[in-house]
């Protein structure tokens, strides 16, 4: 089967991160990647009732014959009845079908006639036994058809691979960009991965190259939420009445600009909240946090593994890496790397938040090059 769209979507609880490269002839183009936070509301009617000079500034998204608006767009419009991407039970689901489809085409799958996508999926290693078969039934063989802003998207999943979470990253390594194996590849000796997504803490030892399941574990519920999200929420609700509104898609939009800063000075920028014309500084509280987030870590997870003694590199992946790897670099500075540097580097410097899906996609070009 001739595949024309090569896909991964790392669907999590906080955003979607999509990675996509498709075939022109025999060349394989380069990757694109996109991201939104996983979020939707429904709208009702043919417009929201808000007048032209607001309607104009979210993309609506048909599907199944709602509309929907979804990612940033929701924050900015409204803040009630929102659907969230939560619970265990939320793999294989129709809003897990909804946002892989939007990522797709987000990314331009299928807005020439139907495409055929090889896709690769994910799942924490702590649901991946149970869920593999539900997310895989789920999307194999599907034809979608999405209306993304004014124009039609069709595709067909050809072939689907669930890949355990925090593991997914261990392929940025272990394979090259076109998905052919990496001799060069870095992680000889043990090395741990520790993926920090919103709700739950992966810890998975790799040996060798080849990952080692009894000393895998999943931390739920001790995640970017209950470190992070939530205490800064709380900070930015008690500090005056202005803030009381002040919502977790809020805190998330601050977490995500304070990742992407470079310096000090941009992150102290990213902590001060702006809610209805006030301004509340939440740079100290989030200090405190992360400070919070690496000792628990230590104390709960490195521990398991002797104090890291034995270990050689700590690969840091998923949304909570940007927030954590400064001190995790200064607590380990022989074992902690950031992302320019090696081993980090010779996965082509990918940033932890898309370590998964990028190992997602070169697991999906091995296989369809075999």
């Amino acid at each position: 089967m001739t595949y024309t769209h090569i896909a991964a979507v790392d669907a999590g609880n906080g955003g979607v991160n999509a990675v996509l490269t498709r075939f022109q002839g025999d060349k394989l183009q380069p990757a694109q990647a996109d991201y939104f936070p996983s979020v939707r509301a429904v709208v009702r009617g043919k417009s929201l009732g808000l007048g032209a000079s607001q309607e104009l500034q979210y993309t609506p998204v048909e599907w199944h014959g709602q509309k929907y608006i979804i990612g940033d767009d929701v924050t900015r419009i409204t803040k009630q009845g929102l659907d969230r991407f939560i619970g265990k039970d939320r793999y294989g689901s129709e809003f897990h079908q909804f946002l892989v489809a939007v990522a797709l085409a987000r990314l331009g799958v299928g807005g020439k006639g139907e495409a055929n996508v090889y896709l690769s999926l994910f799942c924490p290693p702590g649901y991946f036994a149970e869920q593999r078969e539900t997310i895989k039934q789920a999307f194999l063989g599907k034809a979608v058809s999405i209306q993304y802003g004014d124009k039609l998207y069709q595709f067909r999943y050809g072939n689907v691979a669930v890949i355990p979470e925090g593991q997914a990253a261990l392929f940025c390594f272990n394979l090259n960009q076109d998905g052919s194996p990496n001799d060069k590849n870095p992680l000889y000796g043990d090395v741990l991965f520790l993926d920090s997504g919103v709700y739950t803490l992966d810890a998975v030892l790799v040996s060798d190259g080849k990952v080692s399941p009894e000393r895998t574990f999943s931390f739920s519920d001790k995640g970017l939420d209950f470190f992070i999200r939530k205490p800064l929420m709380l900070a930015a609700q008690q500090s005056s009445r202005e803030f009381e509104s002040v919502t977790e898609d809020d805190v998330d939009m601050l977490i995500r600009q304070y990742a992407q800063a470079k310096d000090d000075q941009e992150r102290w920028q990213a902590c001060n909240l702006y809610h209805g014309g006030y301004t509340v500084d939440l740079f100290a509280v989030m200090q405190r946090q992360i400070a919070e987030y690496v000792g628990w870590m230590n104390n709960n997870v490195l521990a398991r593994y002797d104090g890291l003694r034995g270990i050689r590199h700590v690969v840091l992946v998923g949304g909570g890496a940007s927030l954590i790897t400064p001190l995790m670099c200064e607590m380990y500075p022989d074992k902690v790397k950031n992302s320019s540097e090696p081993p980090h580097y010779a996965a082509g410097r990918i940033s932890p938040v898309n370590m998964n899906a990028y190992g997602g996609l070169r697991v999906a070009l091995a296989k369809v090059n075999q």
